[in-house]
């Protein structure tokens, strides 16, 4: 517990977790932002031809977070840079740890498992606070001057939430707990970056390849599943889209606990497997 304390006051100290925070909140923001114009926009020309029985699909907070914005650039670019930003917030640090040495004179102090156990929920939790909150920092800027509405079902063309969708009936049943759900998927996709960066620590301590695989992975990953993935699975197949509207891919809920689920096993068993067995010290 000691060991876990001490990496996750490294974690919030760090000038780069903050910075990196700073810069997928800009992002997020801008989103919302957008979405506030364009709902403003379109509902003046709504009132204009004296037709308003759209105000409640555009003025709502539910429904244009940006895990749901499709129209602008904004969430593009926050979901793609997520496998940087998380590794760039502390997934880097079991590579500088075994650089400095700094990583001898705790394995002398205490176990090599409390360590690595220590140092995998930190670079995790740091990881999913990256993702999560910028979204956070989105949903209350909308909530600002958005009132938070019961989605229509039958006015899921307006959504991109079809009712087959993972969650999709909490969504317009329960859309405070379809949000909370999502967030915690968010939250667990930041982490698993961050800890794929330890992982891919276990076999090179080279600062760039660390902090760039799991970025460059994401793009060939998403590229092979625009190509043939998910057309072989007849479903979202890319955990960067499996959670959010920016994919017009039927999104299913045993494709995304597949997904997180096989994602899991492969980092945290390379980062215990290979930590325990390897003697880099």
């Amino acid at each position: 517990m000691a060991i876990f304390k001490i990496e996750m006051k490294k974690v919030f100290k760090g000038k780069l977790f903050w910075l990196v925070i700073a810069f997928a909140v800009v992002l997020t923001v801008l989103s919302a932002v957008y979405e506030l114009q364009s709902s403003k926009k379109d509902f003046d020309t709504l009132a204009g031809f004296g037709y308003n029985v759209m105000s409640a699909t555009l003025d709502n907070t539910y429904v244009n977070t940006v895990y749901r914005d499709f129209t602008s650039i904004t969430p593009a670019m926050f979901y793609r840079f997520i496998p940087l930003i998380c590794v760039l917030a502390y997934g880097w640090s079991y590579s500088s740890d075994v650089r400095s040495g700094y990583i001898k004179s705790i394995i002398t102090r205490t176990s090599k498992l409390k360590y690595l156990t220590s140092k995998y929920f930190a670079t995790f939790i740091s990881g999913g606070l990256v993702v999560l909150i910028p979204i956070l920092v989105n949903i209350l800027t909308l909530a600002c001057f958005m009132p938070f509405r019961m989605p229509n079902v039958s006015e899921s063309i307006y959504y991109a939430e079809l009712p087959a969708f993972a969650f999709a009936n909490l969504f317009y049943k329960a859309p405070a707990l379809y949000m909370v759900i999502i967030l915690i998927f968010h939250f667990i996709l930041g982490g698993l970056f961050a800890t794929f960066a330890m992982a891919v620590s276990m076999f090179t301590t080279n600062k760039y390849i660390v902090t760039l695989f799991p970025f460059v992975f994401s793009f060939l990953y998403s590229y092979a599943c625009s190509m043939f993935l998910n057309r072989l699975f007849w479903g979202e197949m890319d955990p960067l889209y499996l959670i959010n509207g920016l994919s017009n891919t039927y999104r299913v809920l045993e494709y995304l606990i597949l997904v997180y689920g096989v994602f899991l096993i492969l980092t945290a068993g390379t980062i215990f497997f290979k930590g325990m067995k390897k003697d880099v010290f």
